[in-house]
């Protein structure tokens, strides 16, 4: 029988972190990430020389660094002493041997970069979750997200060290850094594609990039206007798409009581329809705490953000699974 340490005995209190993990761990199709990792995780390193951890404990490590939006340093302190998160990683006092320290779990993650597995994990589940009938693909939503990123030139060259982010100006702010768009399920509200570009790319450029192309409707805000003049448009009359608040009010400045009610009741119906593509950003912004990226460059920034849009799905149909049994 394994000695137990300090950390192997059972709580009083169930946390909220215990909570969050007992909710999501039936969701998360670890076997199958496993076996899309496995072909790239050192697979000569029974020649010799140190052996890597195992593929399991790091790919949960890297999972609990997404969700809560840990630095390395972060995520190796928070698999050394917080029981709830050395559970869900699978770390005992018999294996303490294996946590990984700071600077394995930055090569595992540039590892997953390099050969394109976020987007690959994101791609494999939105194939899955279709499959299933959680993806209805009737209708999409289309929506941004600026995140940001350091501006500092405190170096030796005084100049800004990430050459790929951007300005952009919104809500009469300048932000800098980079922006998701995403594509969502009318239905379930569950990401279906995602595109990362610098922050001052125009949403409506890349809103037909998001559509599958089978949609009897597309909805999205007033960022939107005239998406179906750009490339890989569809049909004119499937876009609903919101006017800004002043044209609105002048569009119905002159009309009769019935046909201004119309008119404000067709703007509250995209944007009802809409709010359905917040709820991922909030989750990634609020419940991951995702506001600001730590990592320099566009390639870094799409393999991050994909990371952070497969986890909200996940969170996503724990959730219509609570829904569901309640």
């Amino acid at each position: 029988m394994n000695n137990l340490s300090l950390f192997d005995y059972e709580p009083s209190k169930v946390t909220s972190r215990a909570r969050f993990f007992a909710e999501i761990e039936p969701h998360l199709p670890i076997a199958e990430w496993l076996r899309d990792i496995s072909p790239i995780y050192f697979p000569n390193a029974h020649k010799g020389g140190n052996q890597p951890k195992p593929l399991e404990i790091m790919l949960r490590a890297y999972l609990v660094q997404n969700f809560f939006t840990l630095s390395d340093e972060g995520c190796e302190d928070s698999l050394t002493d917080i029981n709830s998160i050395r559970k869900f990683v699978g770390i005992t006092a018999a294996n303490e041997r294996d946590i990984p320290d700071a600077s394995t779990i930055c090569r595992f993650r540039n590892l997953l970069i390099e050969h394109g597995i976020q987007q690959k994990l994101f791609d494999n589940l939105t194939v899955t979750l279709a499959h299933k009938g959680l993806i209805i693909k009737k209708g999409t939503i289309v929506d941004s997200t600026i995140i940001e990123t350091t501006t500092s030139t405190r170096n030796k060259e005084g100049k800004r060290l990430d050459k790929d982010s951007t300005w952009t100006k919104k809500g009469g702010n300048f932000k800098h850094g980079y922006k998701m768009h995403n594509g969502v399920d009318a239905n379930s509200g569950i990401i279906t594609s995602t595109i990362t570009t610098t922050a001052k790319t125009h949403d409506v450029t890349i809103g037909n990039e998001l559509l599958h192309g089978y949609e009897e409707a597309v909805y999205a805000d007033a960022g939107y206007l005239n998406i179906e003049n750009h490339p890989k448009a569809l049909s004119t009359r499937k876009y609903h798409i919101m006017e800004r608040r002043s044209s609105v009010e002048k569009s119905i400045a002159n009309l009769s009581g019935l046909a201004k009610q119309q008119i404000l009741k067709y703007q509250k119906s995209i944007a009802s329809k809409r709010a359905k593509a917040e709820h991922p950003f909030a989750t990634i912004k609020r419940l991951f705490g995702f506001k600001r990226s730590p990592y320099k460059g566009l390639k870094k920034n799409k393999a991050k953000n994909a990371i952070m849009c497969t986890l909200a799905n996940i969170w996503k149909i724990s959730r219509l699974e609570k829904a569901r049994l309640a």
